[in-house]
């Protein structure tokens, strides 16, 4: 197996959750090997016609620190009536595991990804670009953005950002090390 992911930054992927719950999404079918966790997941139904300011403070909401968790390979004390969706992530586990990975890219420097992807896997994608094309043309990308700058305040940006800190601190390393991979493969000088 080959493992691959593409991390988002961390504002604008919870807000676009946000957004994609108010669609009517939900996470019902997702697989979580912890039964605790399940539980936990099952009894989430803070998001149901809700705002954002209730989305940021549901104790279960799985989108808090998403990234981190489903980077970690950590269920700590899973069985523990103290169990929350915290104990699932392991800051340490989510770095070490992505720097394991061969290819990771960051949605907002998809052309870049896209050729990181293309070196590390000696795989030619047939169209240029075709990632960015699709952010390009993907109106709800678009919602997101908008919506940040149109309605965010700065007391739910601020919730929102220390809610995630453990995704805001993958993604700085991430970004860091995409950089670093990226420089190396495409034999550019970095600082």
């Amino acid at each position: 197996f080959v493992y691959a992911t593409l991390l988002r930054e961390p504002v604008a992927r919870f807000i676009s959750e946000y957004l994609h719950t108010l669609r009517g999404a939900t996470w019902l079918s997702e697989r979580l090997s912890c039964q605790k966790a399940q539980q936990l997941r099952n009894q989430s139904v803070c998001w149901k016609n809700t705002n954002l300011t209730d989305f940021i403070l549901c104790p279960f909401n799985s989108a808090i620190n998403r990234q981190t968790r489903m980077l970690s390979s950590s269920i700590n004390n899973c069985l523990s009536s103290s169990f929350t969706y915290s104990n699932l992530i392991n800051i340490k586990t989510a770095k070490k595991n992505l720097e394991s990975m061969e290819f990771f890219g960051l949605t907002e420097y998809l052309y870049l990804s896209q050729r990181l992807f293309e070196q590390s896997t000696y795989c030619k994608l047939f169209r240029t670009c075709s990632f960015q094309l699709y952010l390009e043309q993907n109106f709800l990308n678009n919602q997101t953005y908008d919506y940040i700058e149109k309605n965010l305040t700065t007391i739910d940006l601020n919730r929102i950002r220390q809610i995630n800190n453990d995704d805001i601190e993958l993604y700085r390393f991430a970004k860091k090390l995409f950089f670093k991979r990226t420089c190396q493969i495409l034999g550019i000088a970095c600082q």
